[in-house]
């Protein structure tokens, strides 16, 4: 008795596919659609791309002239002259896409030239240049610090701490929409040669939807007895500095938790949209505040799915 053979149908891109595939990436810098063009699955090229040195290495070179049309037409755009029909909050709207599509364009720069990305002590870091020093010895240097971090700051490093070099095309995400924050995340991973996986767990703390605290907290009287207050908000999708322009608002609007302590006692709460607060004399006065008491004032900026950490401050 023989047994039918099962025919595995074979995923590797012929010539003609991945020519289909990598002029349409360089087109539009999409790799959904340049699968559907070459036709064949996203799968399948991302298969190809972990099999090929050779393939990796034109789908970058493809990758990064798509951003650079992307950005080219971006720009051109954005500069177009508005007609005198066009409503302010329009051209508001147009401006802010068109800052965020090019900001979200030069963030992926690094990447799409093959930025390397090592780990080394609980840390990521990106490295801008590589250069051999002969003797398996190399220097790096130009470090974007704490990629992916959910840190404020960097850590130091001690001299002969041991770093790894992290392979893009071997990453994966895992979806939020898999566990739950405060849940423990636990994945393994197994090498075909391996006889045992290994594990590495951490907590969804979901600092990734959190907004930042405000800062640059200022309170003030004047000398009628108003209370001035103001901040700066921050924006937890960070495109960089640009003179002149906010962050942009990725919450679903810019509203604020806003408390008043007197010796560590809350007299007044407020909920605002704007990042700045009136008190009058004759409101402050109803507050009943004990003459010598230390007033403070706490600011949390209403995020999407949560509040972020307390902006604190006093009276200047």
């Amino acid at each position: 008795m023989t047994k039918d053979k099962i025919s595995v149908p074979d995923t590797r891109l012929n010539a003609r596919t991945r020519r289909l595939f990598l002029n349409h990436l360089a087109e539009t810098a999409n790799v959904a659609a340049s699968a559907r063009a070459a036709g064949v699955a996203s799968s399948n090229v991302y298969a190809e791309r972990r099999r090929s040195a050779g393939f990796r290495d034109d789908w970058a070179r493809a990758l990064g002239e798509g951003y650079a049309r992307l950005e080219t037409d971006l720009l051109g755009e954005a500069l177009l002259a508005a007609n005198g029909k066009t409503a302010e909050a329009t051209l508001k709207a147009r401006a802010q896409k068109h800052r965020l599509a090019i900001a979200l364009l030069s963030a992926h720069r690094a990447a799409v030239k093959g930025a390397p990305i090592f780990h080394m002590g609980g840390e990521f870091i990106r490295v801008g240049r590589v250069a051999a020093l002969g003797a398996k010895r190399y220097r790096l240097s130009r470090f974007a610090r704490a990629c992916f971090s959910d840190q404020l700051s960097a850590p130091a490093h001690a001299s002969g701490s041991r770093i790894v070099w992290m392979d893009a095309a071997s990453a994966r995400i895992i979806a939020a929409t898999a566990y739950h924050i405060g849940q423990t995340v636990t994945a393994e991973a197994q090498g075909l040669g391996d006889i045992n996986p290994v594990f590495g767990t951490t907590v969804a703390n979901g600092r990734a939807i959190t907004p930042l605290a405000p800062v640059h907290g200022r309170a003030r009287r004047e000398a009628n007895g108003d209370i001035h207050l103001n901040w700066v908000r921050r924006s937890r999708l960070d495109l960089g500095w640009v003179d002149g322009v906010d962050q942009l608002m990725v919450e679903d609007r810019e509203a604020y938790h806003v408390r008043l302590l007197a010796d560590d006692n809350i007299l007044r709460d407020w909920t605002i949209f704007e990042n700045a607060l009136h008190i009058s004399a004759d409101d402050y006065a109803g507050l009943g505040v004990q003459s010598g008491s230390e007033l403070r004032f706490s600011v949390q900026q209403i995020g999407r799915f949560t509040q972020s950490a307390p902006l604190v401050f006093g009276l200047a």
